[in-house]
């Protein structure tokens, strides 16, 4: 982009992205929330000593509501149009002729407001095409000018209509959000920032939702996160000392990245650290053994009502024999021993059909199982044997890449791993920039492994 006023290609020159993540299909309020922070980013990029001078054109993406409350920001002043250059006398000074000095002078203030203006349009004009580029064409035809078919709309209001139409949470969704945050389980050696970054992720899909927390309940998530790890136990009675007006967000964390540096040096991450990293892997297994059970007993106990449904009108009461089975009444039962030769059948000769009980001892059985399923509890050294490589369960030491009831492949979605046995949040191979939150339908850039 080039104009009199030299105004360079900020999206080529200064835009960390230079194409946004593209949303496959209808929006939904993770996919947005991607497209907003890379916008803030974008803008962020472009220097201005508009706003404070520190936060770029940021301003150009959030409510100003939310921009004049960030820590070293003032209100951002957007530029006018100054129009074409006309020297003016200044006022109280008799009319006589402008000497050259005075219009060069002037003409050097107009061209900056000139450009001032030109570029605050060019970077908000450059961020606009990113979002329509980055959005199927449907989706966005609302926000049109009848008139014109043009999307003149600032950019904070495209993101308002988008998380409204296409975004919005219910109620017991959002509390589900606000638990992941809860859940977290941090562990030291990590980067302490982790935390705080799931937190403002958090704050971040409040505020898209026009709902966003406020300083004290972000301070709040924290400070409990940190006190379930137990070795920031002083740190925190020294930060409950502070005066009110002190505890902020912003000074929170600054605190405690302080506090986990001098802890750091004198060794007192190290031994916790490592109880703190075993409890974390036995947690994350025993989610991913559990999710792993409860879907085969549940795809089990189908089939068999399935195969009892069809084939009861022409069993013969007197004829059932039960099968020599160790475990429950169907085949595939999780880490139990079960005899997998046999499965219910109809037998084209006699017209009869074997099956592994009764109804009501079938009904018994599956009680049973439910039963199994609630009381749960697997040792460190079962979820050690039933853990293979890259998360993927095993069974007898090898590999299941298949669902052993249906035969069919794993369609759960991992960002490092791809189509594989475990869901992204329970990946226990994360890598670099891992998400928790990436699903086959917005993979956010992860991993297509194994993907259709």
């Amino acid at each position: 982009m080039s104009s009199a006023y030299n105004l360079p290609d900020y999206r080529a020159r200064y835009f960390e992205y230079k194409d946004l993540t593209k949303i496959l299909g209808e929006p939904d309020v993770d996919s947005i929330l991607i497209l907003l922070r890379q916008c803030k980013r974008n803008a962020q990029r472009v220097y201005t000593t508009l706003g404070g001078g520190q936060l770029g054109y940021l301003a150009l993406c959030i409510e100003a509501a939310y921009y004049n409350v960030i820590p070293g920001a003032t209100p951002f002043i957007r530029p006018v149009d100054p129009g074409t250059f006309n020297p003016v006398v200044p006022l109280g000074v008799r009319a006589v002729p402008l000497t050259p000095a005075d219009i060069a002078t002037q003409k050097i203030a107009f061209d900056e407001e000139k450009r001032k203006f030109n570029e605050c349009q060019a970077v908000k004009t450059a961020l606009r095409n990113q979002i329509v580029e980055a959005i199927d064409p449907e989706y966005l035809q609302p926000l049109r000018n009848a008139t014109t078919d043009m999307l003149n709309d600032p950019i904070p209001d495209i993101f308002s209509f988008l998380s409204t139409t296409y975004g919005e949470l219910s109620p017991s969704e959002l509390k589900e959000r606000e638990l992941m945050v809860d859940d977290t389980v941090y562990d030291p050696s990590k980067n302490i920032d982790t935390v705080f970054n799931k937190i403002q992720e958090y704050q971040d899909l409040c505020t898209l939702l026009q709902n966003p927390k406020t300083d004290k309940q972000l301070v709040t998530y924290a400070y409990l996160i940190f006190q379930k790890s137990g070795i920031f136990m002083q740190s925190l009675k020294d930060w409950n000392v502070k005066l009110p007006g002190l505890q902020t967000f912003p000074n929170f964390k600054i605190f405690m990245r302080q506090q986990h540096r001098e802890l750091k040096k004198v060794g007192g991450l190290t031994i916790q650290n490592s109880s703190l990293n075993m409890m974390k892997e036995i947690k994350m297994n025993q989610e991913e053994i559990s999710h792993t059970l409860k879907a085969e007993i549940r795809e089990g106990i189908l089939e068999t009502l399935q195969a009892f449904s069809m084939n009861q009108e022409n069993v013969d009461p007197n004829t059932i024999t039960p099968p020599n089975n160790h475990g429950f009444g169907f085949p595939g039962g999780y880490n139990y021993p079960v005899d997998h030769n046999y499965i219910p059948s109809i037998d084209n000769n006699m017209n009869q059909v074997s099956t592994a009980t009764s109804l009501a001892d079938l009904m018994k059985e599956i009680q049973t199982m439910k039963s199994t399923i609630s009381n749960l509890t697997l040792t460190n050294q079962q979820l050690q044997n039933q853990s293979g490589q890259g998360g993927h369960p095993k069974r007898n030491g090898v590999e299941k890449d298949v669902n052993p009831v249906t035969g069919k492949a794993w369609k759960r979605y991992c960002w490092s791993c791809g189509c594989c046995a475990h869901w992204s949040r329970n990946c226990p191979t994360k890598k670099k920039g891992h998400k928790d939150d990436a699903t086959f339908r917005n993979r956010m850039n992860g991993s297509n492994l194994n993907c259709m």
